[in-house]
């Protein structure tokens, strides 16, 4: 089992959902407490200006150190599959002006006479 968290009282007063997966994402709310487990795991208590005390995982919000480790954004199959046809496409138009810009290259000056 699971040991049983003791609540702390928070240092901070507000705490922001941070993580985009969470449907409180952007809130900012008053912290109740903090649980004093290992941080993959802690949660904390955000009250809302209604009363309510809701229980956040500490890592979706402004409180957590894993901040730099956490994903912060999932993306679909279909939104990946559209972003590396961009990059492919990309490559082939990088490469067919790469070319296009050797051939036609800058005009010498006798060129340029030869021109007018």
């Amino acid at each position: 089992m699971f040991p049983k968290p003791r609540i702390i009282r928070a240092s901070t007063q507000w705490a922001e959902v941070t993580d985009p997966a969470e449907p409180l994402f952007g809130k900012r709310l008053r912290v109740e407490s903090v649980a004093s487990t290992p941080q993959e795991a802690a949660h904390v208590f955000l009250r809302r200006e209604d009363g309510i005390v809701l229980r956040v995982p500490l890592r979706a919000t402004s409180l957590s150190t894993l901040v730099r480790h956490a994903p912060r954004a999932k993306l679909c199959n279909d939104a990946v599959q559209e972003f590396l046809d961009l990059v492919m496409e990309y490559e082939r138009c990088a490469k067919k002006l790469a070319k296009v810009s050797a051939k036609s290259g800058p005009r010498s000056a006798e060129q340029k006479r030869k021109k007018s």
